[in-house]
């Protein structure tokens, strides 16, 4: 049997799918009219048949390429059939915002709900209707952002969490046919979602974005991690920490216009001045600024998790700088030892050979964490099976729902 053929009998079952699901919602809204009901009413009334229709939606998007047209279509038609719903009984998927976000609290990590509340991480969450109440059942939190070696806008997927009570009912594919969608919507044409090949949930994510076609690669995080000793405090690295001011130590006048000659040359330091960060966020000891003859040298924006990783936030030098980089470096491991105390763990973006090598021939106890890279790029043209007959299929009975 040719791929055409599979494919082919395949839009055939979710056209009959779609065709049965969409006389269960016309039944169920012929029930509620005349009735006042109220918004919990409505959602168990009508949430069960459109979860039904969005699901046969979704398949039929991951049947192709979501980047493919007729994926694009499909992730379309899903969207309409959720905004028909909102309109209707409430939001499926919603924005994660500043008032809404403690909802979700219980499915996140410290770390990752403080990213969300200093706006460093987007969020959209998943609401769902069980013994009359509406619940948060999972959550996907995201941000886009610059990728400096491919020069390209990455969509990175930072959590991707299902309450266990709420699980095998396709709520994170809903969330990644959300984000994916909204994505491509705004000209994004790389997503990427990073986990530790060790974690035993590591299949559990290997099975759902191989549905989605993202391709996987192996390897060391690009994020270097060291637990600092004392010992490990090298004549090399104390020397270069003189070299770089903490902020603390500078004046408000100095401060600004260290960070606006970055912001003049990097745009992700534009980014970071815009965001809605509180003034403490950055923890004024481990944070530091290297200049020299005016315009050349770098900023370094560190900030302690609650889970005590002291990680650095924004790492970034102008055109003829990079010498301060590992100045800064050194900086923020001496400092976050005396503040902070023995085996204080840091983390550093690792964005050129040259500062691997620093690194790595400086900071002997350093972690790397293997990880698996799921990534989502544009299909190769002959991903896309000439299928007229299954265009027909998706065409009248996606798109018009």
């Amino acid at each position: 049997m040719s791929l055409n053929e599979l494919y082919y009998e395949e839009f055939i079952d979710r056209a009959e799918e779609l065709e049965a699901v969409e006389k269960e919602i016309e039944d169920k809204e012929k029930e509620a009219e005349g009735k006042e009901l109220g918004e919990f009413e409505l959602r168990k009334l009508l949430e069960e048949p459109y979860l039904k229709k969005i699901g046969t939606q979704i398949r039929a998007a991951r049947l192709f390429h979501p980047m493919s047209e007729l994926g694009r279509m499909a992730l379309a038609a899903a969207a309409d059939t959720e905004k028909t719903y909102e309109e209707r009984a409430g939001s499926l998927i919603s924005r994660v915002t500043d008032d809404s976000v403690n909802r979700y609290k219980p499915l996140l990590s410290d770390d990752i709900m403080e990213d969300l509340l200093v706006n460093n991480m987007k969020a959209i969450g998943a609401l769902r209707y069980r013994d009359g109440a509406v619940y948060a059942a999972g959550i996907l939190a995201y941000g886009v952002e610059p990728d400096r070696a491919a020069e390209s806008t990455v969509l990175r997927i930072h959590w991707l969490y299902v309450a266990a009570e709420f699980r095998e009912q396709g709520i994170a594919d809903m969330l990644l046919a959300n984000i994916i969608a909204e994505g491509l919507n705004a000209g994004i044409d790389y997503f990427t979602f990073d986990f530790q090949d060790e974690k035993p949930e590591t299949q559990v994510f290997y099975n759902l974005f191989s549905d989605w076609h993202f391709s996987f690669e192996e390897g060391l995080a690009p994020e270097f991690m060291t637990a600092l000793k004392a010992k490990d405090e090298s004549k090399i690295v104390a020397n270069l920490a003189e070299d770089s001011v903490s902020l603390e130590a500078l004046s408000e006048k100095e401060k600004e216009e260290a960070i606006k000659t970055l912001a003049d040359t990097d745009p992700a330091m534009q980014k970071i001045m815009k965001k809605r960060v509180p003034p403490n966020y950055y923890d004024g000891k481990l944070s530091c600024v290297c200049m020299r003859k005016g315009k050349k040298g770098g900023v370094l924006l560190a900030h302690k998790m609650p889970g005590g990783l002291i990680r650095t936030e924004y790492l970034g030098w102008t055109e003829g700088g990079g010498y301060a980089v590992r100045s800064l470096v050194s900086r923020l491991a001496v400092m976050a030892r005396k503040v902070y105390g023995e085996n204080a763990l840091i983390s550093l973006p690792v964005e050129t050979e040259e500062l691997g090598a620093f690194l790595d021939g400086n900071f002997p106890e350093h972690i790397r964490k293997p990880m698996i890279e799921a990534s989502l790029a544009e299909p190769l043209p002959d991903e896309n099976a000439d299928i007229g007959i299954a265009t027909v299929i998706l065409g009248d009975h996606l798109i018009q729902g």
